[in-house]
This record gives structure tokens, C-alpha cells and sequence, in this order.
């Protein structure tokens, strides 16, 4: 009866424990100091939990078993881990090192404590982790590389792909790798560009370039692998014997447009000079230095010129001012048939002019279609065909006027020159043609809209 009883008293009291416990909230415990007491239980600074209690997640420790000799295996989710166990990388979410930490993914290891100190072989995470990826114990901020693409990591889970300039580390799916001095990736696959300036080949940051590239329609000069902005004097892009002096945006992209940096009235009031290219049927203007000579480029476009060698004589002429006319009617000495121009001006010392394509009739919307499409081949008698937008910038360079009665002071010279040399912004093609039914000149600043 009596061991009854007291089979009775113990199965009550484990029950009103149980029961306490059920109904006992455990508070988190702060980061501090852990003591083991010579009952075996554990004493933090904030709270006294006996052994084999697990602890909230975020607190000094979670999941843990008291051993012989004060050693604290640490397994998952508070399992108990044998003693003799070969322990490999397991799951924790809280840490503890000397004085204890918190918050950080773990491995498995074991704490001895002694006193108030806690000594520990369990590392700090790194590595993949429930679906996640940590660094040091934290999740993972940063790039991943799988299928030899890079993707963006954001508290340790995949996104996707990268475009632009990666620095740091990777995490390759086994383990972390450097990114060294950053790479360039666009849709998450390495390539070529240049960006904050800096040159990325195939990917890599390319500290040793000095020189010319172009991609895509942008063209660089990189100096050590930075390219340059501003104005700068260097060999010309054209791979000529000359230097020219250059404009870069805050990019680094060449200005190969001064016309529109000046803006139109400004520039055609510069001291300026022209070269026509027979080879590469080119012509390109120049702002004259303070010596007069062609060396800060401008612009290049295309042109045509004489079908025969000679009939567009080679040499250093000029813009001839007071012969200049709105609408150039051309006709054969045998009576062949009119011929149309705009913007014509005559190059001094010479049989050639300037002037636009050829047109059927006094009109801009008679458009000569066939001879349109011959821009940027040797096709003309003696003159130098150009769009109709550029042919009117060498008419209004011609007529400039410093006042209503006074002619620009400074002649506006001519070079005629045939050269396998590009020119200072490499070679320009030809305009794309047209279609047939075309009635304009597609530059033409009269065209209808």
C-alpha cells in the first residue's frame, strides 16, 4: 500500500511538473556569461535552465547536452550528440565563443566551460545551410556562381542574375571564392565593357591597357586601364601618323560631334578647316589650333567624289565665299540633261563645288534616288556630293558673317588629299539608302514632317 502510495506521489508530481512546464513561457536568454553549477544545471546571467532545456532560437545557445566534465556537445534542434561522435558541419543558429555570441550559424562542436569562461572548437558557419548560405555564421550577402553564371545572393538565398560590377566573394554551390578587383558581368555572364571608367576584359578588370577601343558605337582611350575624359592630345584613332587633340564625355565615350557641343551657330563662327578623303570618301572638320592647323577634329561624314582621278584635284584650297548658291543648276555641254543641287559653294582654285545629292527639279521633294545612294563612292564629274544637312553646314560656314555687312576675317582652307589613312575618327560608311520612292534627302533640315 505504502508503494503504491508513493508510486501514486511521484506520478502526481511529475505530472504538476509537467504541467508547470507546459504553462512556463521561456524567456529568451541574453547574450552573457554561463555557469555550471555543481547540481549539473546551467546559470545564465538572465536565466537558470536545467540541463537538456533547449533555449529560443537567438539566444546564448540552442540545443545542447551537459556531458561529464562540463563539455557541451552541440548537435541540431537540441538533440543529444554521443560523446565519441565524428562531428561534421551541422545546422545552429545561435553562437557562442568566449564570453558568448549571438545570432550567428554554427558547426557542431563542443564548449568546455569552466568558471564563466567557455572555450570552443564550434566554428562559425559557412557554407549551405537549411536551404541557405552563410558566411562567418551570417547569412550570405553577396554573388553565387552556378552554370558559369553569377547570380546576386541576399540573406543567404539565390536571386537572379547579376548585370554589372561584381566585387567581394562568390559562392560556387561547395564553397567561397574572391572576386579579386571586381568583375563585369552582364546577365549574369562575364564580358567586356568598361564601367565607372574602368576596363573589363572578357569580365576582368584590366589595369594595363593604354590605348584605342571601341564598343559597340562608343570608342574609349584608356590610360592604365582608366579611361580618360576630357581633352586630351593622343594618336589618332585612325591609326594615322598624326595626333589629334580630343574631347571625352565624363564617361570616357569620344565626342565625335563637336558641332553639337558648340551648338550650330557657335561653331560655324570658328576658325575651321576641311578635308576630303578620295580614298575613303570621308570629309572631316577640324577647329584650327592657334597655329592653324587641322588638329582638333570635329566631325567626319560621307561623301562622293569624281569618277575620274584628277577630276577632284588633290591639294590644299579653299572655301571660295562670294560664289555660293541656294539651288545649282548643272547642265551638260552637249545638252544633256538639268541637274538639281543644294547648298553649293565653290572650292576656290578648282573646277569642284560642295553641294548636296542631285535632285530632278527645283525642289527638295524630287529626291534623285539612284545617285542618292551613291554617297560614298566616286561617281560625280568634279564635285563633292554630300547629304543634304551637311552640304548646308559648308554653305552657312561659307556665308557666315561677322555683321550683316562684314565677312567672316579668316579663310576657311580646303584639303583634297587620297590616303588609306581613316582620319582622326576612324572611318565613316555611307549613308543608308533609301527606297525608291523616296522624296527627300532623310537629313534635309527643309523636309517636310
Amino acid at each position: 500500500m505504502k508503494k503504491n502510495l508513493n508510486c501514486f506521489k511521484a506520478f502526481f508530481i511529475a505530472v504538476f511538473l509537467l504541467l508547470l512546464v507546459a504553462g512556463t513561457k521561456v524567456e529568451a536568454a541574453k547574450v552573457g556569461h554561463i555557469t555550471v553549477n555543481p547540481d549539473g544545471s546551467m546559470t545564465s546571467d538572465a536565466l537558470t535552465a536545467p540541463h537538456a532545456i533547449k533555449l529560443l532560437k537567438d539566444e546564448v545557445i540552442e540545443g545542447y547536452t551537459l556531458k561529464a566534465n562540463n563539455i557541451y556537445y552541440f548537435g541540431t534542434n537540441g538533440n543529444e550528440l554521443p560523446a565519441n561522435l565524428a562531428l561534421n558541419p551541422i545546422p545552429f543558429f545561435t553562437g557562442i565563443s568566449a564570453n558568448a555570441q549571438s545570432s550567428k550559424a554554427l558547426t557542431a562542436g563542443k564548449a568546455t566551460v569552466s568558471g564563466t569562461t567557455i572555450t570552443s572548437n564550434i566554428g562559425l558557419k559557412s557554407g549551405s545551410l537549411s536551404g541557405k548560405v552563410y558566411y562567418n555564421g551570417d547569412l550570405y550577402n553577396g554573388y553565387s556562381l552556378s552554370g558559369n553564371k553569377y547570380y546576386t545572393m541576399t540573406n543567404g538565398v539565390q536571386g537572379g542574375l547579376k548585370t554589372g560590377v561584381a566585387t567581394g566573394t562568390f559562392f560556387n554551390g561547395s564553397s567561397f571564392g574572391s572576386l579579386g578587383n571586381g568583375i563585369y558581368v552582364s546577365a549574369g555572364v562575364k564580358t567586356t565593357a568598361v564601367a565607372n571608367l574602368r576596363l573589363y576584359k572578357n569580365g576582368n578588370y584590366d589595369g594595363t591597357t593604354t590605348d584605342w577601343l571601341k564598343l559597340g558605337n562608343k570608342v574609349y582611350y584608356f590610360k592604365n586601364g582608366l579611361a580618360v575624359t576630357g581633352w586630351h592630345h593622343l594618336p589618332s584613332y585612325g591609326r594615322g601618323i598624326k595626333n589629334y587633340t580630343y574631347l571625352f564625355d565624363a564617361n570616357g565615350v569620344l565626342n565625335t560631334n563637336l558641332v553639337d557641343y558648340y551648338g550650330y551657330k557657335k561653331f560655324i563662327a570658328k576658325k575651321l578647316f576641311i578635308v576630303v578623303n578620295k580614298r575613303t570618301h570621308n570629309t572631316t572638320f577640324y577647329i584650327q589650333d592657334q597655329n592653324g592647323n587641322p588638329t582638333i577634329p570635329a566631325l567626319t561624314i560621307s561623301c562622293a567624289t569624281a569618277k575620274k582621278k584628277g577630276d577632284t584635284p588633290n591639294g590644299t584650297f579653299r572655301l571660295e565665299k562670294t560664289w555660293n548658291k541656294r539651288w545649282y543648276v548643272y547642265t551638260k555641254t552637249n545638252g544633256g540633261p538639268f541637274r538639281y543641287y543644294q547648298w553649293a559653294v565653290k572650292i576656290h582654285g578648282t573646277s569642284s563645288l560642295f553641294h548636296s545629292s542631285t535632285y530632278r527639279r527645283k525642289s527638295a521633294a524630287s529626291l534623285d534616288v539612284g545617285r542618292y545612294n551613291k554617297l560614298g563612292t566616286s561617281c560625280t564629274t568634279h564635285c563633292v556630293r554630300h547629304q543634304a544637312k551637311y552640304a548646308k553646314l559648308i554653305y552657312d560656314i561659307a556665308t557666315y558673317k561677322l555683321s550683316v555687312r562684314k565677312w567672316r576675317k579668316t579663310r576657311v582652307p580646303v584639303r583634297i588629299i587620297t590616303s588609306p589613312n581613316e582620319g582622326p575618327f576612324g572611318h565613316v560608311n555611307h549613308p543608308a539608302r533609301v527606297k525608291s520612292s523616296t522624296k527627300y534627302d532623310p537629313t534635309d533640315p527643309v523636309k517636310k514632317k
